[in-house]
């Protein structure tokens, strides 16, 4: 057994249940769902002892293709999706290098989609260039949000109430 204490520890609690795991961190994600493919483990429990890693921007932001490798293969396609929006800067060799050829080809897809509907957002919508009345504010903020994630590839954030 080549496994750490950690992955040792986490993989008896799955397999003699007294709760489930709701506080692994990505690293302890990864490796516990390789020990599941290494002892052939059916991995319901694990489903739902990692779901919480894929609402923590943190982790995401931290370890996105690696968690969007482990939801590919614990066949949790949303959560893949989830994922991928955080592998936007990541180069597509690095991506080549990491991911196996259907989960990479998925994800090229799914990034070809978003330009497409980044595109098509912009060629319907055309920025207003005066403030509206009733809600004080114009657009021009908005599309400058959506050039910059299309050129930048950076994520958009959630505007502050007070604009």
């Amino acid at each position: 057994m080549q496994e750490d204490a950690e992955t040792i520890l986490n993989l008896l609690l799955l397999l003699y249940p007294t709760s489930l795991l709701y506080n692994l961190g990505p690293e302890a994600a990864i490796k516990l769902a390789k020990a599941y493919d290494k002892y052939l483990i059916p991995k319901d429990r694990l489903r739902l002892s990692v779901l919480p890693i894929y609402h923590s921007e943190s982790a995401l932001e931290s370890s996105a293709l690696r968690l969007y490798r482990m939801a590919w293969e614990l066949d949790m396609i949303p959560r893949a999706k989830i994922a991928s929006r955080y592998t936007r800067g990541i180069l597509f060799k690095d991506l080549h290098a990491e991911l196996p050829l259907e989960p990479l080809e998925k994800l090229i897809d799914l990034r070809r989609r978003r330009e497409k509907g980044l595109d098509s957002l912009i060629a319907v919508a055309s920025p207003k260039t005066k403030i509206c009345l009733n809600h004080g504010w114009s657009d021009e903020i908005f599309f400058q949000e959506i050039t910059a994630l299309k050129n930048k590839r950076i994520m958009l954030r959630p505007r502050s109430s007070s604009a």
